[in-house]
C-alpha cells in the first residue's frame, strides 16, 4: 500500500511540474492581438488540466486521512487515472512561443500594382520609381496599351540617364516602326553611356545604319570605336568610305577598329594600311608599347598582320615573344 502511495504522489507531483510550467511559458510570453484566438485556446487548456490535477489532489489526500483516522471515505482515485492524467498533459500541445506561431501564420497578400500605373505618376525625384515601373510598361505595351507605349518612349526624354538608358534597353524589344525616329535624339545624348548602349540597340535594327553611321562623329572615342564595330558587323557598305578615313585616326584603338571592319567588307588594301599604322607602336622602346601594339595587329588579321608578327619572335621581352607566339599559334578546334 506504501508502494501505491508513492506512485501516486509522485505521478501528482510530475503533473503539477507541467501544469507550473506550462503556466510560466504562457504568462511570460508576450500576446499580440493577432494571435488571441491561440491564446485563449491555451489557456483553455492549462485550466481544465489544473481542474484534474485538483480534484486528483483531493481524491489522494482523502484516502491517506481515511487511513490514519480509521473511518470510512471515498475511496482514492485509482492509480490508472492519475496515470492517464499524467498522460494526457504531456500529449496536449506543448507551449510554443507567440513568436513561432506568428511565423506559422498565413502571411498577408501583397498588395497588387495597379494595372493602370504609368511613369508619369512618379515624381521626378524618384529615379528608383520610375525605374521600376518601366517593366511594366512594357508589359503593358506589348498588350496593344497605347498609352504605356507613349509613356515608355517619353522615358527616353527623362532627366536621369539610369532612366533614358534602361527605357533605350526596353524600347528595343518592341517591334515598332516608328522606333528609329524616337531614339535618334539620342545620338546628341549628354551620357556617353547612353550613346554606347544606342549602338548595341541599332546593331540589332535593319535601319540602324544610317544612325550608326552618323556615330562616327561622335566626340567619345569608345563611342566612335563601338560604332565602327557594328558597322563592321552588318556589313553597311555606305559606311565604308568613311571607316577607311578612320585608319588614319591617331588613336590606335580607332585604327585598328577601322582595319577589323575594312576586312569584313574585304578591303584587304586599306587594312593593310592600320596594320601599318599600328605597327608603328611595335618598333617602341617600351615593351608594354611593343606588345599593345602586337596585340593589336592580332586583332586585325591578314598578310600583313602574319609578317609583322613573325618579326617579333626574337623580341628581347618575353611578355612581347608570348603575345607574338599567341598571334601565331593555330586557331584551336
Amino acid at each position: 500500500m506504501q508502494t501505491g502511495g508513492l506512485m501516486r504522489s509522485d505521478l501528482l507531483a510530475q503533473a503539477a511540474v507541467l501544469v507550473a510550467t506550462f503556466s510560466l511559458v504562457y504568462t511570460s510570453t508576450p500576446r499580440p492581438s493577432s494571435l488571441r484566438h491561440a491564446v485563449r485556446e491555451l489557456q483553455a487548456s492549462r485550466e481544465a488540466l489544473e481542474r484534474e490535477v485538483l480534484a486528483l489532489r483531493a481524491a489522494a489526500a482523502g484516502g491517506e486521512q481515511a487511513s490514519a483516522g480509521g473511518s470510512r471515505a471515498s475511496p482514492p482515485a485509482p492509480e490508472s487515472a492519475v496515470i492517464e492524467a499524467e498522460a494526457r498533459a504531456v500529449s496536449a500541445p506543448p507551449p510554443v512561443a507567440l513568436g513561432a506561431l506568428e511565423e506559422q501564420a498565413p502571411a498577408l497578400p501583397e498588395p497588387e500594382v495597379p494595372r493602370s500605373f504609368h511613369l508619369a505618376t512618379a515624381r521626378r525625384d524618384e529615379t528608383l520609381d520610375r525605374l521600376a515601373g518601366l517593366d511594366e510598361l512594357l508589359e503593358l505595351a506589348r498588350e496593344g496599351d497605347g498609352r504605356a507605349l507613349g509613356t515608355l518612349l517619353g522615358a527616353l526624354n527623362d532627366d536621369d540617364a539610369r532612366v533614358r538608358e534602361d527605357a533605350l534597353v526596353l524600347a528595343g524589344k518592341l517591334d515598332s516602326p516608328d522606333l528609329v525616329r524616337h531614339i535618334e535624339p539620342l545620338l546628341k545624348d549628354p551620357s556617353p553611356a547612353v550613346r554606347m548602349q544606342l549602338v548595341a540597340e541599332l546593331v540589332g535594327m535593319p535601319d540602324g545604319g544610317p544612325l550608326l553611321l552618323a556615330m562616327l562623329s561622335d566626340e567619345d572615342p569608345d563611342v566612335v570605336e563601338a560604332a565602327i564595330d557594328a558597322l563592321g558587323a552588318l556589313r553597311y557598305d555606305p559606311a565604308r568610305p568613311w571607316i577607311a578615313s578612320l585608319v588614319y585616326s591617331q588613336s590606335p584603338e580607332i585604327t585598328t577598329a577601322a582595319g577589323i571592319a575594312l576586312r569584313r567588307f574585304g578591303d584587304e588594301e586599306r587594312a593593310q594600311i592600320a596594320v601599318d599604322r599600328v605597327a608603328a607602336g611595335a618598333r617602341s622602346a617600351g615593351p608594354d608599347e611593343r606588345r599593345v601594339a602586337l596585340q593589336q595587329i592580332r586583332k586585325i588579321g591578314g598578310e600583313a598582320a602574319l609578317a609583322y608578327l613573325e618579326g617579333g619572335l626574337g623580341d628581347g621581352d618575353p611578355g612581347v615573344r608570348r603575345e607574338v607566339e599567341q598571334g601565331l599559334a593555330p586557331p584551336k578546334r
